[in-house]
C-alpha cells in the first residue's frame, strides 16, 4: 500500500497522463481492479476520455466511480446499508414536515422557514453538519458557548432541534448520501474489490471529513492510491498553506491526505511531476502560457512581448523544490511529439494564441459579439463547435440571452445548468389546483388553475367563463355548483345556458378532487392520490407527450426534453411524498407547504443532445474539457470573484463567529474569496489557444457597474493588450454577422429611408431579408411600419348609414365623446367594442347610485306631502337613508353585499347625500327658484325642435336624455330656468370646453326645457336663469382656526357651491341668491363693493350670450352629427393645459395613437377668455350662415333654371 502525488502546472497533461499510467497497467495486469474516482457531474466524461485513450476503445478491468458510486458497489458486493437513501428531494420534505411539527419548539426560524428557498437552505446546512461529521448535541454546546451572541445562539438551537428531528424521522427508516459514506468506511474492509486494487483520485480539490475517512480506508486497503494535485512546478508543495496564496487550497489538501496516510500507516512515495512541456496544452511561450504561469502569483514583472516566452522556457528545464520527486518530460511520454505535431497540424502558434478584452454596452451586446466571433472563427479558420465554451459568473441572467441569441442564429449550444420545474404547465397545474382547494375558490385561484390550458376547458372555454365569472362576481365552490341563470349587460339570454354548460364540465372536473381535499383528517397518501387523479383525469400524460411532439416538430429540442422528463419527475416526487409521510395525517395547508418544499427542490437535467455545441456554463459549476477558445463574459465586480449576498441560515458573520470559537464548518467567506481565485485559474487557463473576456458598462436592468478586479490583474500582467470598446466600433458589414446586429442596422437604414435618404446598402440588406424570411427579420413588415402614415380616418358614408341608421339616436354625452375624439366614439357607439365587465364598483356606479337615490327622494318628498323648502331636518334624513337602501338593495347583482367593503360604502354614500340633500335644501331656501320636475325625460317629445334634428334630407339625428332638476322662477310675464346636473365627479364648466364640444350638455338641456316651457307657458317669456353643475361631496374643510358651527355651516355651504354659468340680470341672480354680498355661497357670482359683478371672478353670461351659447351648440351639434354620417373616425384627441382626451381611453392600445407617427397629431386647445371664446362662437356662425345663404341661392338658381 503507499499513495503517490501526481502534481503539474493547470494544463500540464496530470489528468492524461495518470489515465494513461493506469490504462497501461490495466492492459500489463488484467487480472487486477484499477478504480477511478472524480466528482459524480465528471463521471460520464472521464468514461469517454479513457475509452478514447485506450487503444482497442474499451475498458474491461478499469472502473470510473464517484464517492456514492463506489458506496453502492461495495454495498453491492458486501451487502452494505440496510435502508434507502433518501435523496434531495425527500430531505427536503422531511425537513420541512419536522419543521412544522417544532414550529412550538423554534424561537427565530420558524417564519423564516416559511419563505421560499429557506428549506433547502436549511437541509443544505444539516448536509454540510452531516459532511463535517457534527451532531445535533454540538450544537447546543456551541449556543452555550456563543451565549452572548443572542441571534445566533438562537439560530444555533433551532436548527439542532430540526437537525435533531431529522435525525429521529430517518432513525430505521433511510440514510442520507452523506451517512452513505460513513457506513462504506465501515465496509471497506469486507470488499475483495478494493484490496490490492490501484486507485486514481482525480479532479478535486478539497474532500469533506467524510470522504478523508474513506480515503484513509483506501490508503490502508488497497495496493497504491494515485491523487492529482494542482501545483505550480516552481513551488514547494509541503510548505505550510497560506490562505491568500494561490495554492494554498493544494497544500491544504496535500496535508489532509498525508495526515489520513500517516493514521492509516500508508506510506507516501515521492510524487510525480508531469511538467508542462510534456502533454502541456500550452505552446510554450505563447500568449496562454505566460498567462499559466504568472497569474496571481503576486510579485512577479509585467510581461512584455516574448520576453516571457523566453523566460518560461528556461525555466522549463530548470530543477523545482520538491527533493523527493520524478519528472516527467517529453522524453518519457510516449505521445509527446505526437501532442506537439497536433498542435502544429491544427495551425496553433504564437500569433493565434492569445488573450483579447473587450467591453460592451450590456450583457445582451457581449453575447452577441461573442457569438459574431465564433461564427466567423468557425467559418474562416474550421473551427468545431464543441472547441468554444462560455463561462460566466451569473448564468441566471446571461444564461437567458444565451438561449436567444445563439437560437436565434442557429448556434448548437448547451446550457450546463438544472433548471427549476415550478413554471412548468403541469407543475403549475398541480400548485393551482391545490391553491384553488385553500383559497375556497377564488376568482385567481380558479382562472390560474384553468389558464395553465390543461383541464378540460380550451382556451375559448375558460375566456368565456371568465367574462361571466368577473361580472357576476361569483365565488367560491357552492357558486360552481348552483345552476347558473342570472344574466348582465354584456351577454345575449341565449349564452347563459352556454356559460351553464361550461360550469357543470369544470364542476364534474374539480368536485370530487375538492371534497377529498377538504378532509381535514385526510393522510397524505389520500391528498397525493386525490391529486394523481386529477392529473389521470386530465389525461396528462397524453396532454403532455403532444406538447413535447410539438416542440420537436418546431426544432425547440430543450423544451422537448423537459417534456419528455416531466410527468416522470413529478411522479417520482408523488412517489416519494407518499414513501416518506404516506401515512401521516396533515392539514391540506401544512400538504401544500410539503409539495411546494418539493416541487422547489425538484429540476430538469438536459442531456447534450448533440456532441458539436458550444458550452454555456457557470464559472464555479462547469468542467471544461478539450476546448480550444474559452469566451468569459460578465468579468464585473460582484460576478467574478461573486460575492456572496451572506444568504443561509448562518450568516458569514454567524460562520467566522464559529470559527473563532474552533466550530469549524466550510470555509468562510474571506476562505471562499480565497478559493476563487484558484478556481479562477483554473478556468482561465483551459483553453488552449485563446481566451476572451468581456464586461458590461451596466447590468440587464440598466444599474452601472464596474470591470471585475481580474480585468487589472489580466492588464498588469499584458499592459499590451488594449481594451476593445465595442460601442464604440462602426463596422456596418461586421454587424451583419448577428441578425439582431443586423435588425438594429436595418432598422437604422429604415429609418433614414422612411425620411428620404436611401443607402444602397440598405437596399442590398432589404431585399436579402425579404428573400430570406428564416433569418427571422420580417423585412415587409417594418417597412409597413416605417413608413405608416395616419389613416385618413373615413369609413364611408354607407358604411356609416349601415352602423348608425337613418336615425341617429345620441344623447350629449355621446356627442361630447364625439369631439373629444372620433376614433373613441366609432369604436364605442359604431363597433360596439367595450370592456369586459367586472363585478366591481366603479366611480360611475357610485355616480348612478346617487343619481337614482336622490331621484327617488323627490318622489318621497311629493308621497309626504313636503317640499324641499319646508321639509324637516330628521325627515330628510330618514326618506335619504331609505332611498339609499332601496336602491343599493339589487344593483349590481347585490354587488353592495358582497364584501365588507363594499357595505361600508353603503354607510359613505348615506353620509355623503345627507350632506347633498342639506346643501340642496339651503341653496333652494336662499333663493326664489322652486324645483319644478326631478330627472325630466325628453326623448318622447317627437315635436321639440332642439332635439329633432335633420341633418340631410335622408339622415336625422334624434337626441335623448335626462335633466337632474329643472327649478323655475315665475313672474307675472316671465319664466327663468334653472338646469342643475348632479356629477359625482370633479367637472368644473368650461365655456372654452363648450366651444370645442367636450361640455354640450347643460345648453342642450336648457334648450330642450325652454322649449317644453314655451309650450307650457305660451304667453310668457322663457329666459336662461343658469346651467349649473352640483358636485355631489362630503368635503373636508381646512382651517388654521377652530370653526363655530355656523363658520363650519358656511364653508361647507361655499365648498357644495354649484359651478356653471348664471345669468348676469340682477333680477335673475339675485333670485337664486336673496341677501349674498361679495362672494354667493350658493352661485358661482362675486358682487364688487360698488354692486357691479366681477367678471373676472365669476361665471356670468347676459341673456344675449345665452342667445349665441344656444345657436352654437345647436351649430355643433349639427356639425357633429354631419361628420359622423359622413364617415369621419379620425384618431383626432385634444390636449389642453390640463388633460388629454387619452388619459383614460380604453381604445389607446386599438387606435395606434402616436404623435411620433406622421399623421398622428393631438388637437391644441389654446386657452381663452370668455369674451374671446364668445367672439369665435358668432364669428363661426355669422361663417355658417353664410355658406347657408350661398347654399340656399344656388338650390334657387337651380330651381329656376329647371
Amino acid at each position: 500500500m503507499s499513495l503517490q502525488f501526481i502534481m503539474g502546472n493547470s494544463g500540464a497533461g496530470k489528468s492524461r497522463y495518470a489515465y494513461q499510467k493506469i490504462l497501461a497497467e490495466a492492459m500489463r495486469h488484467p487480472e487486477k481492479t484499477y478504480l477511478i474516482i472524480v466528482p459524480e457531474q465528471f463521471t460520464m466524461q472521464t468514461q469517454k476520455e479513457l475509452v478514447s485513450l485506450h487503444p482497442a476503445g474499451g475498458i474491461l478491468n478499469v472502473d470510473i466511480l464517484s464517492f456514492q458510486r463506489l458506496a453502492y458497489r461495495i454495498f453491492e458486493e458486501t451487502g452494505g446499508s440496510l435502508y434507502p437513501v433518501l435523496e434531495e428531494t425527500g430531505k427536503s420534505l422531511v425537513v420541512k414536515r419536522v419543521a412544522q411539527e417544532k414550529k412550538k419548539e423554534l424561537t427565530i426560524l420558524g417564519s423564516t422557514l416559511k419563505r421560499t428557498g429557506a428549506v433547502s437552505q436549511m437541509k443544505s446546512l444539516i448536509s454540510e453538519l452531516k459532511q463535517y461529521q457534527i451532531a445535533p448535541s454540538e450544537l447546543d454546546t456551541w449556543a452555550e458557548e456563543t451565549g452572548e451572541k443572542k441571534l445566533l445562539a438562537a439560530k444555533l438551537k433551532d436548527t439542532g432541534v430540526i437537525y435533531r428531528a431529522f435525525e429521529e424521522y430517518l432513525e430505521n427508516r433511510y440514510v442520507t448520501a452523506e451517512d452513505v459514506l460513513e457506513v462504506l468506511a465501515g465496509k471497506l474492509e469486507e470488499s475483495s474489490l478494493i484490496r490490492n486494487s490501484e486507485v486514481l483520485v482525480d479532479g478535486f480539490t478539497g474532500f469533506t471529513p467524510v470522504q478523508i475517512g474513506v480515503l484513509g480506508k483506501l490508503f490502508r486497503l488497497c495496493e497504491k492510491v494515485y491523487v492529482t494535485i494542482i501545483m505550480d512546478e516552481r513551488e514547494d508543495p509541503y510548505k505550510k498553506a497560506i490562505p491568500h496564496q494561490l495554492f494554498a487550497m493544494s497544500r491544504q489538501l496535500i496535508q489532509q491526505l498525508m495526515k489520513a496516510a500517516d493514521e492509516a500507516g500508508c506510506p507516501v512515495e515521492p510524487e510525480i511531476w508531469v511538467r508542462r512541456s510534456g502533454y502541456g496544452r500550452f505552446q510554450s511561450g505563447s500568449m496562454m502560457d505566460q498567462l499559466e504561469q504568472n497569474l496571481f502569483r503576486y510579485g512577479i514583472r509585467r510581461i512584455v512581448g516574448t520576453e516571457a516566452g523566453k523566460r518560461a522556457e528556461s525555466k522549463a528545464g530548470a530543477g523545482t523544490n520538491g527533493k523527493n520527486k520524478k519528472e516527467i518530460g517529453p522524453s518519457t511520454l510516449e505521445n509527446a511529439q505526437k501532442t506537439k505535431k497536433e498542435h502544429l497540424e491544427s495551425g496553433q502558434n504564437l500569433k493565434q494564441q492569445g488573450i483579447y478584452i473587450s467591453v460592451a454596452p450590456s450583457p445582451r451586446a457581449e453575447l452577441e459579439e461573442t457569438v459574431r466571433l465564433i461564427r466567423r472563427m468557425v467559418r474562416e479558420e474550421k473551427m468545431r463547435y464543441q472547441d468554444f465554451a462560455v463561462l460566466t459568473g451569473d448564468l441566471s441572467i446571461y444564461g437567458t440571452y444565451a438561449r436567444e441569441i445563439f437560437e436565434k442564429c442557429g448556434i448548437p449550444y448547451f446550457v450546463d445548468e438544472k433548471h427549476s420545474v415550478l413554471m412548468n404547465p403541469f407543475v403549475e397545474f398541480l400548485r393551482a389546483a391545490i391553491e384553488m382547494v385553500v383559497q375556497s375558490f377564488s376568482y385567481e385561484s380558479v382562472f390560474r388553475y384553468l389558464r395553465c390550458g390543461l383541464s378540460s376547458l380550451s382556451r375559448e372555454e375558460t375566456d368565456a367563463m371568465e367574462n361571466y365569472v368577473l361580472a357576476l362576481g361569483i365565488r367560491g365552490l357552492k357558486a360552481y355548483g348552483e345552476t347558473w341563470t342570472r344574466g348582465y349587460r354584456g351577454i345575449k339570454p341565449d349564452e347563459v345556458p352556454q356559460r351553464n354548460l361550461l360550469r357543470e364540465k369544470f364542476y364534474a372536473e374539480v368536485q370530487p378532487f375538492a371534497e377529498q381535499m377538504k378532509k381535514k383528517d385526510a393522510t397524505v397518501r389520500e391528498r397525493t392520490e386525490a391529486l394523481y387523479a386529477l392529473a389521470v383525469q386530465n389525461q396528462m400524460q397524453e396532454k403532455l407527450e403532444e406538447r413535447r411532439q410539438q416542440f420537436e416538430e418546431r426544432g425547440q429540442e430543450a423544451f422537448a426534453k423537459e417534456y419528455s422528463q416531466i410527468y416522470g419527475i413529478v411522479m417520482e416526487l408523488l412517489d416519494k411524498i407518499v414513501e416518506v409521510l404516506g401515512d401521516e395525517k396533515m392539514t391540506l395547508a401544512e400538504y401544500q407547504e410539503i409539495l411546494e418544499a418539493g416541487f422547489a427542490e425538484a429540476s430538469v437535467g438536459i442531456i447534450p443532445p448533440t456532441a458539436d455545441q458550444v458550452l454555456i456554463g457557470d464559472n464555479e459549476r462547469s468542467r471544461l474539457k478539450d476546448i480550444r477558445v474559452l469566451f468569459f463574459v460578465g468579468v464585473n465586480d460582484g460576478l467574478i470573484p461573486r460575492h456572496d449576498a451572506g444568504g443561509g441560515i448562518l450568516s458569514e458573520y454567524d460562520r467566522e463567529e464559529l470559527e473563532r470559537a474552533d466550530a469549524k464548518l466550510s470555509p468562510t467567506a474571506r476562505e471562499t474569496m480565497y478559493q476563487q481565485k484558484f478556481h479562477l485559474y483554473r478556468n482561465l487557463t483551459k483553453p488552449s489557444e485563446r481566451l476572451y473576456l468581456s464586461f458590461a458598462k451596466a447590468g440587464a436592468s440598466g444599474e452601472a457597474q464596474n470591470p471585475s478586479y481580474l480585468i487589472n490583474e489580466i492588464r498588469k500582467l499584458f499592459p499590451e493588450i488594449p481594451v476593445r470598446d465595442i460601442e464604440k466600433e462602426e463596422n456596418p458589414e461586421e454587424k451583419l454577422e448577428m441578425p439582431r446586429s443586423g435588425e438594429a442596422l436595418f432598422l437604422e437604414e429604415l429609418g433614414k429611408a422612411a425620411e428620404g435618404e436611401m443607402n444602397p446598402l440598405f437596399e442590398e440588406l432589404y431585399r436579402w431579408y425579404a428573400a430570406h424570411p428564416e433569418a427571422g427579420i420580417p423585412a415587409e413588415t417594418y417597412r409597413k411600419a416605417a413608413f405608416l402614415r395616419c389613416a385618413d380616418g373615413v369609413i364611408g358614408r354607407s358604411a356609416a348609414s349601415a352602423l348608425y341608421g337613418d336615425t341617429l339616436k345620441n344623447s350629449a354625452t355621446r356627442l361630447e365623446k364625439y369631439a373629444a375624439c372620433a376614433f373613441a366614439h366609432f369604436m364605442e357607439f359604431g363597433l360596439q367594442i367595450r370592456e369586459r365587465d367586472q363585478y366591481e364598483l366603479k366611480a360611475a356606479d357610485m355616480g348612478t347610485v346617487m343619481h337614482e337615490a336622490l331621484e327617488k327622494f323627490s318622489k318621497k318628498l311629493q308621497e309626504n306631502g313636503e317640499t324641499w323648502k319646508t321639509v324637516g331636518d330628521d325627515t330628510r334624513d330618514r326618506l335619504i337613508e331609505e332611498c339609499v337602501e332601496e336602491t343599493m338593495a339589487d344593483y349590481g347583482n347585490t354587488i353592495f353585499q358582497s364584501s365588507s367593503r363594499n357595505q361600508y360604502r353603503i354607510i359613505r354614500v348615506k353620509r355623503i347625500l345627507k350632506r347633498t340633500v342639506w346643501a340642496l335644501q339651503q341653496q333652494i331656501r336662499q333663493g326664489e327658484f322652486e324645483p319644478g320636475e326631478f330627472e325630466v325625460s325628453f326623448s318622447m317629445e317627437d315635436s321639440l325642435s332642439a332635439i329633432n334634428i335633420d341633418l340631410s334630407e335622408h339622415e336625422k339625428m334624434r337626441l335623448r336624455g335626462r335633466i337632474d332638476r329643472v327649478d323655475l322662477c315665475e313672474t307675472d310675464d316671465k319664466v327663468y330656468v334653472k338646469i342643475i346636473d348632479y356629477k359625482s365627479g370633479n367637472t368644473t364648466f368650461s365655456l372654452l370646453n363648450l366651444y370645442h364640444g367636450l361640455q354640450l350638455q347643460l345648453v342642450v338641456y336648457m334648450d330642450a326645457a325652454m322649449e317644453m316651457l314655451r309650450g307650457q307657458h305660451p304667453k310668457k317669456e322663457i329666459l336662461p336663469g343658469g346651467i349649473l353643475y352640483y358636485h355631489i361631496d362630503d368635503p373636508v374643510l381646512e382651517s388654521d382656526t377652530p370653526l363655530s358651527d355656523e363658520e363650519a355651516e358656511q364653508a361647507l355651504l361655499f365648498a357644495l357651491r354649484p359651478d356653471g354659468l348664471v345669468n348676469s340680470g340682477e333680477e335673475i341672480y339675485r333670485a337664486m341668491d336673496q341677501d349674498f354680498e361679495g362672494k354667493s355661497q350658493m352661485i358661482p357670482v362675486e358682487i364688487k363693493k360698488n354692486g357691479e359683478i366681477s367678471t373676472a371672478r365669476s361665471k356670468v353670461a347676459s341673456t344675449e350670450e345665452f342667445a349665441v351659447i344656444t345657436r352654437y351648440v345647436e351649430h355643433e351639434i349639427r356639425q357633429c352629427g354631419e361628420a359622423i354620417y359622413a364617415g369621419n373616425i379620425a384618431v383626432n384627441p385634444y390636449r389642453s393645459d390640463i388633460e388629454t382626451s387619452c388619459t383614460y381611453c380604453p381604445y389607446g392600445s386599438v387606435c395606434g395613437m402616436d404623435a411620433k407617427i406622421p399623421g398622428y397629431e393631438y388637437r391644441q386647445f389654446a386657452s381663452m377668455k370668455k369674451e374671446e371664446v364668445l367672439d369665435q362662437m358668432q364669428t363661426e356662425l355669422a361663417r355658417n350662415r353664410g355658406k347657408e345663404e350661398r347654399s340656399d341661392e344656388m338650390d334657387e338658381g337651380t330651381a329656376e333654371r329647371h
